[in-house]
Order: structure tokens, then C-alpha cells, then sequence
């Protein structure tokens, strides 16, 4: 007996009928969330390469998750509070720009 229903997967008509298929069938809820985290684990360490500089690493990957996190708010891939963590996130390297 197979553990995933995966032909509610395939009827969608466009992408994000089916990246909100994906979320809901597969991966129950957490793809917009794992999507954040790696692509913010991504940056940082690219970031961290090329200034040498951590808070600024965090500043500009905590900036562009943020508004990624906004895009994946509008398809319903992650919840209100995951846009709030990036604000805050930002807020908080922002505030601290001058600490290295």
C-alpha cells in the first residue's frame, strides 16, 4: 500500500497549484520552511566568503529571506509567523551593522 496519494499531487493546471500540492501531500506543511532555511544557509555561508564579515552575512541573507519569504506567503507555501522571523531576523542584524 503506498504511503503517498500522488495522484493529488499531478492535478494542478499551473506551478504553484502544484508546489501547494507538493506542500500539503508530501511534505505535510514544511516545504516553504525548508526552502527558506536552506536557501538562508545558502547566502550566509556564500555572504561569509566573500566579505569575511558575519554580521554582515546575516544582515544581506536575513534581508533577501525576508523577501523571499513574502513571495512564499503569497503562494501559501509558509505561515505569517515564518515572514515575522526574517523581519525580526533583519531588525536584529540591522541593529547590530557596526558590531564588527
Amino acid at each position: 500500500m503506498p504511503q503517498y496519494n500522488l495522484t493529488l499531487i499531478s492535478q494542478s493546471n499551473n506551478t504553484v497549484e502544484f508546489m501547494q500540492n507538493i506542500n500539503t501531500v508530501l511534505v505535510d506543511g514544511w516545504l516553504g520552511i525548508i526552502i527558506l532555511g536552506v536557501l538562508y544557509s545558502i547566502l550566509y555561508i556564500a555572504f561569509i566568503f566573500a566579505t569575511g564579515q558575519p554580521v554582515k552575512s546575516f544582515t544581506g541573507a536575513s534581508f533577501i529571506c525576508f523577501g523571499i519569504s513574502l513571495m512564499l506567503l503569497i503562494m501559501g507555501l509558509v505561515s505569517v509567523l515564518a515572514v515575522w522571523v526574517m523581519l525580526v531576523a533583519s531588525a536584529l542584524s540591522i541593529a547590530f551593522w557596526n558590531v564588527d
